[in-house]
């Protein structure tokens, strides 16, 4: 007769292995996320945020969209407006976004040597500082192994992760991290973060959204695989109780699509784009 205590020894043994497999895994899609954002500085593409409003029974208020194109400036990307509500600008604002284009190119063209790269610097500082925050995840979440599926046609690993108690973020901002719990799918074969899923535990400050999130709203993020050698956000969306600016308290959803990923050749592309009539 097998003793009930080794069947509960062996299974909490099992459930520490899997734990142990889920956080090398995250821990290796980390390091790999390195690699990969140097690639992204290489690709322009579209940008399409919406934004909606609900009342209280969830039904749609309104809504509105700006579109975005975003290209690489003399090494750093640069977002210009294209549409309002899928609609193109009016000569007015067009007008606008094309002069703003233009000064910016030219002012960046007239550089010396040593402006470019200390504006560069500047550039790789503060997306360092993203970096750090997100290395901070694979030791600021406990992570379970669920098992593994099939998206977008490829193998991933599922993995539950919640707030490690007690853990104590090196970087301020990674105090985020303890107020969320997410489910990832990492793919098998490249690391990459394909899906995940966020719960907000408690409120939030968003600085892709500029807004707040409420206990119970929810973050999505989705990424696809391009040109064989990179991926790239395909899809991101907040959902709940929205507190915009600190100001503007909302029931509704933001959602950003990307699209129309081309690696970048040249600054003639831009100097095309540039040239103010």
């Amino acid at each position: 007769m097998t003793c009930p205590l080794l069947i509960l020894l062996a299974t909490t043994v099992a459930s520490l292995a899997a734990d142990d497999e889920a956080r090398g895994i995250v821990r290796r899609s980390m390091a790999l996320h390195e690699r990969n954002a140097g690639l992204a500085r290489n690709y322009t593409f579209l940008e399409r945020i919406e934004e909606r409003r609900l009342d209280s029974q969830g039904r749609e208020t309104s809504k509105e969209s700006r579109t975005y194109g975003t290209t690489i400036l003399y090494g750093i990307p640069y977002r210009r407006l294209i549409q309002r509500d899928d609609r193109p600008l009016s000569p007015r604002e067009e007008r606008k976004e094309q002069e703003k284009l233009a000064r910016t190119f030219t002012q960046r063209k007239s550089e010396s040597e040593a402006q470019k790269k200390g504006r560069l610097a500047g550039y790789d500082k503060s997306q360092e500082r993203g970096r750090a925050y997100l290395r901070e995840i694979p030791d600021a979440f406990d992570f379970r192994l669920l098992g593994e599926e099939q998206r977008q046609g490829r193998a991933v690993h599922v993995i539950d992760a919640i707030p490690r108690a007690g853990y104590q973020p090196r970087d301020a901002r990674a105090k985020t991290l303890l107020r969320l719990h997410a489910k990832l799918w990492i793919d098998k074969s490249d690391l990459q973060w394909m899906r995940v899923e966020t719960e907000v535990i408690d409120t939030i400050s968003v600085w892709l959204f500029l807004a707040r999130l409420g206990a119970g709203s929810r973050l999505e993020f989705e990424q696809t695989r391009v040109n064989d050698e990179i991926w790239l956000p395909q899809i991101v969306r907040a959902s709940g109780a929205v507190r915009i600016a600190l100001l503007i308290k909302l029931q509704g959803d933001v959602t950003i699509t990307y699209k129309d990923y081309r690696k970048y050749q040249s600054e003639s592309e831009v100097a095309n784009l540039a040239s103010v009539p």
